[in-house]
């Protein structure tokens, strides 16, 4: 295991997130909006994340570190191909009427006692995570190993990129399967209910998303506020929620800087 997890660290860095010294983890990642550790355990491997500072908490867990491996790629290959002004990776998690994400052919998920979600695999291999959102994107990813995914940061034409057509300006993505406004909603209200089993805080969307580079943009509030107008709970110096296009999995935008800014958009054109 000691070259494969070699192999990750490398990755990492070699992509621009920083490595932390730790005596207690066998690898610590900052990535300038949170961090990432992975603990060995009796059984096997989990990750846990802290948003902003926040306390860690446990985003999967695995008895094989191949999965591990996988699902940490997974995490920053579309950031990674963006930042080479490469195509963004295909939209894989759709999402069914009630919102909750649909696994590939032959996994199953369901509710884990505890907690989070069970993942299954076409032969009983068992993978739990703490929403289903990243269950369901990691099934369509399994069928490429860590190795096979690093590959592919790299590669114009790779397996999971969204296709150009020809003569298309790099970094400029066609139209085609994106996550629609009403299914970013539905992502954006997943998160906040997940958020809210951390926080014990209820949370909900509020307006409709904006549009920024690649992104809607998903402004949410306390209910209180929201339904009852009361001022008290209202929440101050929180980032909105930022849902790819693509079907990657949301994430909380930073309060101190705009959207604008964190996702690389350039400011709209204002006629005089």
């Amino acid at each position: 295991m000691t070259g494969e997890f070699a192999e990750l660290a490398r990755w990492l860095r070699d992509e621009g997130l920083a490595l932390l010294p730790t005596t207690d983890a066998l690898l610590l990642v900052d990535d300038g909006e949170s961090r990432f550790r992975i603990d060995r355990t009796s059984g096997g491997w989990v990750v846990k994340k802290s948003l902003r500072g926040a306390p860690l908490v446990a985003q999967m867990s695995s008895t094989h570190w191949e999965d591990v491996d996988r699902y940490v790629v997974m995490l920053y290959l579309g950031t990674a191909r963006e930042s080479r002004g490469l195509s963004r990776l295909r939209r894989l998690v759709k999402l069914d009427a009630e919102g909750n994400a649909v696994p590939a052919d032959d996994w199953g998920l369901h509710s884990a006692d505890g907690g989070g979600f069970v993942l299954t695999g076409p032969e009983g291999h068992r993978v739990w995570f703490d929403g289903d959102i990243p269950a369901a994107e990691f099934s369509r990813y399994a069928v490429y190993t860590a190795d096979e995914l690093r590959a592919q940061t790299a590669l114009a034409d790779a397996p999971l990129a969204e296709s150009r057509p020809a003569g298309a300006p790099t970094g400029i993505d066609p139209p085609g399967d994106m996550i629609t406004p009403d299914d970013a909603v539905r992502a954006a209200e997943h998160l906040l209910r997940e958020q809210s089993g951390e926080t014990g805080a209820d949370l909900v969307v509020v307006g409709a998303p904006s549009e920024i580079s690649g992104h809607w943009v998903v402004g949410y509030n306390s209910r209180a506020y929201v339904e009852e107008g009361d001022v008290a709970s209202a929440l101050a110096g929180n980032g909105p929620i930022a849902v790819p296009q693509s079907g990657a999995p949301p994430f909380f935008l930073s309060p101190v800087r705009t959207a604008i800014d964190q996702l690389g958009d350039e400011a709209p054109e204002i006629d005089p």
